[in-house]
């Protein structure tokens, strides 16, 4: 965009800042912002001052669920304080038809948001504020600690579903917490400083958010089967995670070899669903078909990994 020079007296010169990247980044009158110089260009930023966003929101009446979700994306959008207000101290948990205590679901959503707090509660509301921020250096880090955290996930997976180890598969819920944790933190991240926000690691993390909750999913319906899974479906199973571990490698670093490996492993997981889906329990057919709807989103997630390394 353009703008014409506006001068003063005859010393001073004047040009004025696009209104919507004022309001986007609440620039109000008597504000400060940072001014470089570099050769003839003049960078223009507000790098170094800290803006606080606050919001109060009603959540009187939401389920559980949906109470969650709000607070959640509240907290990823990079609001730094938020009031809720709520008349009715229980709500329902549709899955588990139960009443919950509403400021206990918030502690513990609170637990799951990387650096928010509550910092105050009554009988009707709740405030949390961040008490520590995102950091830039951190986000590369994190991110390859999320996916050796699904790596373990989906080891623990396999393991449990081969031996009926329960005790394992129930674990899985902490590991969901724990990267759904991470995905907050990175997803918060890019909101809160949107020049650094790509499209491919902005959708990666929804898409890893979707698997994470798929692979919980499995964990759940593993338990209620109660048994030994057979050698087919266990060697499916297999197949699949070696789909996650090829998409993370090339994450980290692109290979052409993993690539088409990856290619070659899916194509080969859907004939052998097809060959092998009427010879097994349909317990064990639907706990296939529930992992290989990951297989489609890691096929997304792919084409976002290769959209970092052009």
């Amino acid at each position: 965009m353009k703008r014409k020079i506006i001068q003063i007296a005859n010393s001073t010169y004047l040009v004025s800042l696009p209104k919507k990247w004022c309001i986007s980044n609440n620039i109000k009158k008597g504000d400060e912002i940072d001014v470089k110089e570099e050769g003839n260009h003049i960078i223009v930023s507000t790098e170094g001052r800290k803006v606080e966003v606050s919001i109060e929101i009603d959540l009187t009446d939401l389920d559980r669920t949906s109470l969650l979700y709000i607070i959640r994306a509240l907290y990823k959008k990079g609001y730094d304080e938020i009031k809720i207000n709520f008349n009715n101290p229980t709500t329902i948990h549709f899955r588990k038809n139960k009443k919950l205590n509403v400021i206990t679901l918030i502690h513990d959503e609170a637990t799951r948001l990387p650096g928010m707090e509550v910092i105050q509660q009554k009988e009707n509301y709740c405030i949390l504020k961040a008490i520590s921020d995102t950091s830039s250096s951190d986000l590369d880090v994190i991110l390859n600690r999320i996916f050796g955290l699904f790596l373990d996930a989906y080891s623990d997976l396999l393991e449990g579903a081969a031996n009926n180890n329960r005790t394992l598969l129930e674990t899985l819920k902490e590991k969901h917490d724990t990267i759904t944790k991470f995905l907050n933190y990175s997803r918060r991240f890019l909101n809160k400083n949107p020049e650094k926000k790509t499209y491919y690691l902005s959708n990666t993390l929804t898409q890893l958010d979707n698997i994470i909750d798929i692979i919980n999913i499995s964990a759940r319906n593993f338990i209620g089967f109660n048994k030994k899974i057979s050698e087919k479906t266990l060697g499916l199973l297999k197949k699949m995670k070696r789909i996650f571990e090829l998409s993370m490698s090339l994450f980290r670093k692109f290979d052409k070899k993993n690539l088409i490996e990856l290619s070659k492993c899916k194509v080969e997981i859907d004939k052998n669903i097809s060959k092998i889906g009427k010879t097994i329990p349909y317990d064990e057919l639907n706990l296939l078909l529930t992992m290989k709807s990951s297989l489609k989103i890691l096929q997304c997630l792919t084409e976002d990994i290769l959209m970092k390394h052009y």
